[in-house]
Protein backbone atom coordinates (compact mmCIF):
# COMPACT_ATOMS: atom_id res chain seq x y z
CA UNK A 1 0.00 0.00 0.00
CA UNK A 2 2.87 2.48 0.68
CA UNK A 3 4.31 1.68 -2.67
CA UNK A 4 1.07 2.95 -4.44
CA UNK A 5 1.01 5.86 -2.82
CA UNK A 6 4.16 6.83 -3.55
CA UNK A 7 3.36 6.14 -6.85
CA UNK A 8 0.30 8.42 -6.48
CA UNK A 9 1.79 11.42 -5.69
CA UNK A 10 4.57 11.06 -7.48
CA UNK A 11 2.52 10.58 -10.53
CA UNK A 12 0.63 13.96 -9.47
CA UNK A 13 3.66 15.62 -8.72
CA UNK A 14 4.81 14.93 -12.08
CA UNK A 15 1.30 16.45 -13.43
CA UNK A 16 1.40 19.84 -11.39
CA UNK A 17 5.14 20.02 -12.30
CA UNK A 18 4.47 19.84 -16.12
CA UNK A 19 1.21 21.54 -16.45
CA UNK A 20 2.54 24.18 -14.23
CA UNK A 21 4.51 26.44 -16.69
CA UNK A 22 6.23 29.28 -15.34
CA UNK A 23 5.73 32.57 -16.20
CA UNK A 24 9.11 33.41 -17.15
CA UNK A 25 8.66 29.89 -19.99
CA UNK A 26 5.63 31.47 -21.01
CA UNK A 27 7.49 34.86 -21.63
CA UNK A 28 10.25 33.38 -23.30
CA UNK A 29 7.37 31.53 -25.61
CA UNK A 30 5.83 35.05 -26.61
CA UNK A 31 9.11 36.74 -27.04
CA UNK A 32 9.71 34.53 -29.30
CA UNK A 33 7.37 34.42 -31.49
CA UNK A 34 7.23 38.51 -31.08
CA UNK A 35 11.03 38.68 -32.25
CA UNK A 36 10.52 36.03 -35.17
CA UNK A 37 7.77 38.90 -36.59
CA UNK A 38 10.15 41.68 -36.18
CA UNK A 39 12.97 40.37 -37.82
CA UNK A 40 10.73 38.73 -40.65
CA UNK A 41 8.88 41.78 -40.50
CA UNK A 42 12.15 44.43 -40.99
CA UNK A 43 13.91 41.50 -43.90
CA UNK A 44 10.99 42.09 -45.64
CA UNK A 45 11.16 45.72 -45.54
CA UNK A 46 15.00 45.46 -46.28
CA UNK A 47 14.84 43.85 -49.47
CA UNK A 48 11.89 45.57 -51.09
CA UNK A 49 11.94 48.07 -53.86
CA UNK A 50 10.30 51.14 -53.24
CA UNK A 51 7.34 51.01 -55.55
CA UNK A 52 7.57 47.26 -55.28
CA UNK A 53 4.34 45.57 -53.81
CA UNK A 54 5.62 42.16 -53.43
CA UNK A 55 7.59 42.70 -50.58
CA UNK A 56 3.98 44.45 -48.99
CA UNK A 57 2.54 41.50 -49.68
CA UNK A 58 5.15 39.33 -47.68
CA UNK A 59 5.12 41.44 -44.98
CA UNK A 60 1.27 41.06 -45.12
CA UNK A 61 1.47 37.31 -44.98
CA UNK A 62 4.19 37.40 -42.39
CA UNK A 63 2.29 39.23 -40.28
CA UNK A 64 -0.95 36.77 -40.80
CA UNK A 65 1.41 33.88 -39.65
CA UNK A 66 2.81 35.91 -36.92
CA UNK A 67 -0.64 35.81 -35.92
CA UNK A 68 -1.25 32.29 -35.74
CA UNK A 69 2.08 31.94 -33.87
CA UNK A 70 0.72 33.21 -31.39
CA UNK A 71 -2.55 32.52 -30.83
CA UNK A 72 -1.30 28.93 -30.66
CA UNK A 73 0.92 29.76 -28.14
CA UNK A 74 -0.42 27.77 -24.70
CA UNK A 75 -0.35 30.86 -22.18
CA UNK A 76 -1.88 30.52 -19.00
CA UNK A 77 -0.48 33.71 -16.71
CA UNK A 78 -3.78 36.01 -17.22
CA UNK A 79 -1.28 39.24 -17.10
CA UNK A 80 0.91 37.22 -20.41
CA UNK A 81 -2.65 36.11 -22.02
CA UNK A 82 -3.34 39.41 -22.07
CA UNK A 83 -0.81 40.34 -23.74
CA UNK A 84 -0.13 37.46 -26.22
CA UNK A 85 -3.46 38.48 -27.56
CA UNK A 86 -3.34 42.22 -28.19
CA UNK A 87 -0.25 41.26 -30.06
CA UNK A 88 -1.79 38.42 -32.13
CA UNK A 89 -4.80 40.85 -32.99
CA UNK A 90 -2.15 43.64 -33.85
CA UNK A 91 -0.33 41.20 -36.54
CA UNK A 92 -3.45 40.13 -37.78
CA UNK A 93 -4.84 43.44 -38.08
CA UNK A 94 -1.81 45.00 -39.62
CA UNK A 95 -1.98 41.75 -42.17
CA UNK A 96 -5.46 42.90 -43.13
CA UNK A 97 -4.65 46.85 -43.13
CA UNK A 98 -2.01 46.07 -45.91
CA UNK A 99 -3.76 43.71 -47.52
CA UNK A 100 -6.54 46.48 -48.23
CA UNK A 101 -3.77 49.01 -48.71
CA UNK A 102 -2.33 47.02 -51.66
CA UNK A 103 -5.91 46.54 -53.49
CA UNK A 104 -5.87 50.45 -52.85
CA UNK A 105 -2.88 50.92 -54.64
CA UNK A 106 -3.93 48.13 -57.63
CA UNK A 107 -7.58 50.46 -58.28
CA UNK A 108 -5.44 53.56 -58.19
CA UNK A 109 -7.33 54.64 -55.23
CA UNK A 110 -4.36 56.70 -53.78
CA UNK A 111 -6.81 58.94 -50.93
CA UNK A 112 -7.50 55.22 -49.90
CA UNK A 113 -4.02 53.83 -49.63
CA UNK A 114 -3.16 56.52 -47.86
CA UNK A 115 -6.00 56.71 -45.28
CA UNK A 116 -4.61 52.39 -44.73
CA UNK A 117 -1.31 53.73 -43.98
CA UNK A 118 -2.43 55.99 -41.57
CA UNK A 119 -4.62 52.97 -39.78
CA UNK A 120 -1.69 50.48 -40.33
CA UNK A 121 -0.05 53.05 -37.87
CA UNK A 122 -2.44 53.25 -35.45
CA UNK A 123 -2.91 49.49 -35.40
CA UNK A 124 0.98 49.10 -34.72
CA UNK A 125 1.27 51.98 -32.33
CA UNK A 126 0.98 50.11 -29.16
CA UNK A 127 3.43 47.57 -30.05
CA UNK A 128 5.85 49.44 -27.80
CA UNK A 129 3.66 49.56 -25.14
CA UNK A 130 3.19 46.31 -25.28
CA UNK A 131 6.49 45.25 -25.47
CA UNK A 132 7.66 47.10 -22.71
CA UNK A 133 4.52 45.79 -20.58
CA UNK A 134 5.85 42.01 -21.09
CA UNK A 135 9.50 43.16 -20.54
CA UNK A 136 8.43 44.57 -17.44
CA UNK A 137 5.88 42.03 -16.18
CA UNK A 138 8.59 39.23 -17.13
CA UNK A 139 11.59 41.23 -14.63
CA UNK A 140 9.35 41.86 -11.78
CA UNK A 141 11.35 41.21 -8.95
CA UNK A 142 14.73 42.26 -10.79
CA UNK A 143 16.92 45.66 -11.41
CA UNK A 144 14.56 47.87 -13.82
CA UNK A 145 17.35 47.46 -15.91
CA UNK A 146 17.76 44.34 -16.48
CA UNK A 147 15.18 44.05 -19.45
CA UNK A 148 15.92 46.68 -21.53
CA UNK A 149 13.08 48.40 -23.74
CA UNK A 150 13.74 48.21 -27.06
CA UNK A 151 13.63 51.45 -29.57
CA UNK A 152 11.00 49.45 -32.13
CA UNK A 153 11.60 47.73 -34.33
CA UNK A 154 14.57 45.97 -32.33
CA UNK A 155 12.74 42.60 -30.64
CA UNK A 156 11.89 42.24 -27.29
CA UNK A 157 14.61 40.69 -24.79
CA UNK A 158 14.10 37.81 -23.25
CA UNK A 159 14.84 37.80 -19.66
CA UNK A 160 16.88 34.59 -18.04
CA UNK A 161 15.16 32.34 -15.96
CA UNK A 162 14.49 33.20 -11.83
Amino acid sequence: MLHFRSAVLASISLILLTSCESKISQCQKIIKVHNQIVLEAKKVSDTGVKGDTSSASKSAEAFAQGAKEMTSLDVRDEKLLEIKNQLATMYQNSSQITKQILASQAQKKSTDAAKGMENLRQVASPEKDLVDGINNYCSEGKKADAVPSPTLPTPVQPSPGK
